[in-house]
């Protein structure tokens, strides 16, 4: 029986010896790899800033730690996402209220936000716009309504390294203030664990640089003439990458573009085969944007009974995710009759992502599509 994941990493021979080549240079942690991997990086999305991270969640934190969220003050995010993005603004003392999803594109209803903020527009410190399954966010309508309400605004570019919105790459930081990737191995490039932050604002970059790594501030030994000096004015936090995984995320970032053509013409043979079946609904697009297909979503009505259909068959789809608000730890955060997430739960209750990877065959995924097609003709 085939055994066909729902995601499944690519390492190639030029990984290993990527890899293999810091392990024998003496440098595992500090040294130049970390500073190209930033730098191809910056390049690559065309931001004037880039800082690598041991993690999305690492990313996030430092992200919502440097903009700061004054006491009292919420911020709004989807309750479709991983909990890392809550997770953020809670480490920071913050308070989170979600929004509700557009059922078409899966991204947080613009229309939404924009009635909160007038409702109350003091209660509100930022926004974290998720992408959700490689759909970039309308971030440019986002930085209008921040700018507006005076709010900052992070995107959460988890799922969308290669998306694209009015013709500029996601990450480039044009409209928001920070935006965070991560490099876990479902992700479209890969350094075992890992993420990455991208900002224009040189004085974030220089807060984040600091706080990545205890807030050890070297720069007081000019001032003290002592080599081995350093000054802690601040908590700061363990979230460096080393040399290791920034070696293997340079080798995957080389190749990028041919995961990200990959990933594009499985989902458009996903859409063509299912566009026209009453049984399924997939995501839509939106009309300045270009997915990058982390996932490839579909709801349908016997989610359960497709699921196990396809594992019995060995294909073996995941489901992203559970709402926040529906688990336990973030229930508290919800309140059905002040921010109703009606979206949100009807989407949860059918959506199934189905395999998505580049280095999915065609004649593997005709497979998938072939039993797809079998169980919701049944």
């Amino acid at each position: 029986m085939r055994n066909i994941p729902y995601a499944k990493h690519d390492i190639t021979e030029n990984d290993v010896d990527s890899v293999t080549s810091v392990l024998k240079s003496g440098f595992l942690t500090g040294g130049e790899n970390v500073v190209l991997f930033e730098e191809n990086f910056r390049k690559y999305v065309q931001s004037e800033y880039a800082l690598s991270v041991s993690s999305g969640t690492a990313g996030l934190h430092l992200a919502v730690k440097a903009l700061g969220i004054p006491k009292d003050k919420f911020v709004l995010l989807p309750s479709l996402t991983f909990a890392a993005t809550a997770n953020a603004v809670l480490y920071s003392g913050g308070n989170i209220e979600f929004i509700d999803i557009d059922p078409q594109t899966l991204l947080m209803d613009i229309n939404i936000i924009e009635k909160r903020l007038l409702q109350n527009p003091d209660k509100y410190a930022g926004i974290i716009t998720v992408d959700y399954a490689g759909l970039p966010s309308d971030v440019i309508k986002l930085k209008t309504i921040c700018d507006k309400y005076k709010l900052w605004l992070i995107e959460d570019a988890a799922h969308s390294l290669g998306g694209v919105l009015n013709d500029d790459l996601v990450g480039n930081a044009k409209y928001s203030d920070i935006t965070v990737f991560s490099f876990h191995p479902a992700k479209h490039i890969t350094t075992g664990e890992g993420g990455m932050i991208t900002t224009n604002n040189p004085k974030l970059y220089e807060k984040i640089k600091l706080s990545r790594s205890h807030n050890m501030d070297r720069s007081k030994q000019q001032s003290s003439e002592e080599g081995w000096y350093y000054e802690i004015d601040d908590v700061g936090y363990n979230y460096r990458m080393s040399d290791i995984n920034a070696s293997l995320g340079n080798s995957q970032l080389s190749r990028i573009n041919e995961n990200l053509s990959n990933r594009r013409r499985l989902a458009d043979r996903y859409t063509k085969a299912f566009e026209n079946n009453k049984n399924i609904k997939l995501q839509s697009n939106i009309p300045n944007g270009l997915n990058a297909y982390h996932l490839y979503t579909t709801q349908v009505k016997n989610r359960k009974g497709m699921y196990d259909y396809l594992k019995s068959k060995g294909i073996y789809a995941q489901v992203h995710y559970v709402p926040l608000h529906m688990q336990p730890a973030y229930a508290k955060y919800f309140n059905a009759s002040d921010s109703p997430l009606t979206n949100t739960e009807n989407y949860y209750a059918g959506c199934l992502s189905i395999p998505m990877f580049p280095t999915l065959s065609l004649e593997d995924q005709d497979y998938v599509i072939g039993e797809i097609n079998n169980f919701l003709n049944i």
